[in-house]
């Protein structure tokens, strides 16, 4: 059994609690990580990782109530119900909210911890403190792109004062947040450049690979993960708002000087954890019960049920069969076209296409998926279609859909449920590119962002998700159910915990509903102004 290098401090800022009247809340949001008397930076920042656990292995906490039920609902990339009710945004996101802060706490004990080294220390351990702030961004951005204006350079810092009171944490607004990641990941990147030509001391290189469970200790695949993510990020803003010009410039610069800016370029390269057996599975749940599966199968196993907005767009391609199970020798999935009472028929009677299960939900070696070569070949391609780098956008958007169908198989070979399925030849490939380029679409925007939503549809829902909002590519369309209020169409964002409005009601942004009619409505400053979706009267 391979040892895991978690700190006590670790434990006590997932379970930990601080007694208190108006203020005990508040800790629990912003909790204390030290409760230890031995820290080191190189546990702290394992901890980091693992604070964000349920958000980057496939638990079934963040598959089921969030890559599935809102995530995926609001990009279509599921089956759904047209109920009404659909879009109603539940408890999930104030739980991702509490999470979020557990690890930014674990992160500000980490740079704590760094800032009373020596300087010989600081050589030593620099390198912890720097791949772990490419992670918080990683799981900020996530973040910022759901909620907007964040607490986030004055918070988790109780552990550091002792003091609720004063360590109520300021709002920072989107727009700083997303310049805060674009300047730093590529300070970041600097630096994980100097490290390697350098060499780490004798201590990094021995912490380095123990602690380091994402990518084992390999400086090169974090500083590709460092540029690649820095790409998601200036891509989010370069099409609208107040940062367009940075963000485009931020791509022009990646995208031109590969050399000092090495990206995800192959599957080989792409960042995943990986699953195991050894006591860490992520498949299981506390009580031994299978996390993946039982995420797709609940709700009477209606969690899986195919979208046909997204078969229809999947005709002709090989990552079909493989996505989803054919039902009566057809694929048929749920329509936004289709009234509730006539659906719940079809779905009783098993007419409905599912999710593969080989491929997802009875897969027990389905890695975390946290970036893949697919998302940055399609960032490539739509940067140079826009004319913000120079390159060819047809010869980078026909090599994001091969590493798409690449992975997919890669995803379905991993299997031991059942033999996996034959990849495609790359005669058939070639062909699929060919097609899809020069005679599915009207332009090249369509091309790229329906296919990139194909790609992310059952692996990435979040980024399906937030590029719709930013594109509106592809064109979806939602049955306006009349009386259902806030819950009938899509959202543009969640609302803030109840908890920040009263525990942190002096920093609550003054501009922010707690009317969901409203605030779910309230656009981020990246998405595109009018409306990113279209709608049909109810059926």
């Amino acid at each position: 059994m391979k040892k895991r290098y978690y700190s006590i401090a670790l434990i006590a800022a997932m379970f930990a609690g601080i007694n208190g009247c108006s203020d005990n809340d508040f800790a629990d949001l912003y909790p204390d990580p030290s409760k230890t008397s031995t820290v080191s930076c190189e546990k702290l920042m394992t901890g980091v990782f693992y604070s964000a656990l349920t958000y980057t292995k496939p638990v079934r906490y963040g598959i089921e109530y969030l890559n599935l039920t809102i995530y995926g609902m609001n990009s279509q990339t599921v089956g759904y119900a047209n109920n009404g009710y659909t879009f109603r945004v539940g408890s999930a996101p104030d739980n991702r909210w509490k999470d979020f802060y557990k690890m930014v706490a674990q992160f500000r004990m980490l740079e704590e911890t760094y800032d009373k080294l020596d300087d010989a220390g600081k050589a030593d351990y620099e390198v912890f403190v720097l791949l772990a702030e490419t992670f918080v961004y990683e799981q900020l951005q996530q973040m910022v792109d759901v909620f907007g204006d964040m607490p986030f350079s004055k918070a988790g810092t109780l552990a550091i004062t002792g003091d609720a009171a004063t360590s109520k944490p300021a709002y920072d607004k989107a727009e700083d947040l997303y310049t805060t990641m674009l300047d730093r990941l590529g300070a970041i990147n600097t630096r994980l450049a100097a490290l390697q030509t350098a060499g780490l001391s004798t201590i990094a290189q021995a912490y380095l690979p123990k602690q380091d469970y994402i990518c084992n200790g390999n400086l090169a695949a974090w500083q590709r993960f460092t540029n690649s993510l820095r790409l998601r990020v200036a891509l989010r803003a370069a099409s609208n708002g107040s940062l367009t010009s940075k963000a485009q410039g931020v791509l022009k610069d990646i995208i031109e000087n590969p050399g000092t800016n090495p990206v995800i370029e192959n599957n080989a390269q792409n960042i995943l954890i990986a699953a195991d057996n050894d006591g860490f599975d992520p498949h299981l749940d506390e009580d031994g019960a299978h996390g993946i599966r039982d995420a797709y199968t609940a709700d009477d196993g209606r969690n899986q049920t195919a979208p046909q907005s997204l078969l229809d767009k999947l005709t002709g391609d090989p990552r079909l069969s493989i996505m989803f199970k054919q039902k009566g020798g057809a694929y048929r999935g749920m329509a936004h076209t289709e009234n509730e009472a006539a659906q719940d028929v079809d779905w009783r009677a098993g007419l409905y296409s599912v999710v593969d299960s080989a491929t997802f939900g009875w897969n027990s070696k389905y890695p975390g998926i946290l970036f893949t070569a697919a998302e940055v070949a399609f960032i490539k391609a739509e940067a140079f279609n826009n004319g913000w780098a120079s390159g060819n956008a047809e010869n980078a958007f026909k090599e994001a859909v091969a590493q798409s169908v690449e992975f997919y198989f890669y995803l379905n070979g991993l299997s031991d449920y059942r033999t996996p399925a034959v990849a495609p030849t790359s005669t058939e490939v070639s062909t699929l590119v060919n097609t899809l380029w020069s005679g599915t679409y009207t332009d090249a925007a369509e091309a790229i962002g329906t296919q990139k939503w194909i790609h992310f549809s059952l692996i990435l829902q979040r980024e399906a998700w937030a590029e719709l909002r930013r594109t509106a590519l592809p064109v979806l369309t939602f049955q306006d159910i009349t009386g259902a209020r806030a819950f009938n169409l899509p959202v543009d964002r969640f609302m803030y915990p109840e908890s920040e409005y009263l525990y942190n009601k002096d920093n609550y942004p003054a501009d922010a509903s707690r009317n969901a009619v409203t605030e779910n409505k309230r656009k981020l400053f990246w998405a595109k102004p009018t409306g990113w979706y279209q709608t049909i009267p109810q059926i």
